[in-house]
């Protein structure tokens, strides 16, 4: 038990000093979460703070925006890009949907510098549904966050395909 606790404390603190790091925009003011005029595209709670993806009503390749958020519900720690109207709307914005054995995993990847954070969710019949955001640096894993156990984001329909984003890389490791 002693070092599963010990495992969890070095995610977090993972985690923690990723945000704190980030060179990624964070606008002031932003909620996590997506508000009322926006079209939430996956949000889940993670350990007190909410991992969300939203974008502009009726977005599009050429208008429009879509974000990352992570933080909590009123105020976000990190939001990318860091505008909600960048110069391209899907500028920095990749997605995928891929097989895996018994399921798929449908995931979106936001560039902010010299960091990843791709949004995934995931499916198989051996293991359910996960869900959460893994952070990559300079093309490394260097954190993840899952959602909390039963509360699994999904992405919403049509985002992935529909949207005319660009495609994300073509294999993607799940998070333990």
């Amino acid at each position: 038990m002693r070092s599963s606790k010990a495992s969890i404390a070095a995610r977090a603190t993972v985690v923690v000093a990723i945000t704190a790091s980030c060179q990624c925009g964070v606008a002031h003011a932003v909620p996590a979460a997506c508000a009322a005029d926006e079209v939430t595209v996956f949000t889940c709670p993670s350990r007190g703070k909410l991992i969300s993806v939203c974008a502009s009503k009726g977005w599009s390749a050429t208008s429009g925006y879509v974000q990352y958020r992570y933080g909590p519900r009123g105020n976000a720690e990190i939001v990318v890009p860091d505008r909600a109207y960048p110069s391209s709307p899907g500028a920095g914005v990749k997605v995928a949907q891929l097989p895996l054995s018994g399921g798929g995993v449908d995931y979106a990847a936001f560039n902010a510098g010299r960091y990843d954070y791709s949004v995934y969710s995931a499916v198989s019949g051996q293991w359910g549904l996960k869900s959460g955001v893994a952070i990559d640096k300079d093309g490394v894993r260097v954190g993840a966050q899952r959602c909390d156990r039963g509360k699994e984001g999904e992405f919403a329909d049509g985002f992935l395909a529909g949207g005319g984003l660009p495609p994300a890389a073509t294999t993607f490791v799940l998070p333990d």
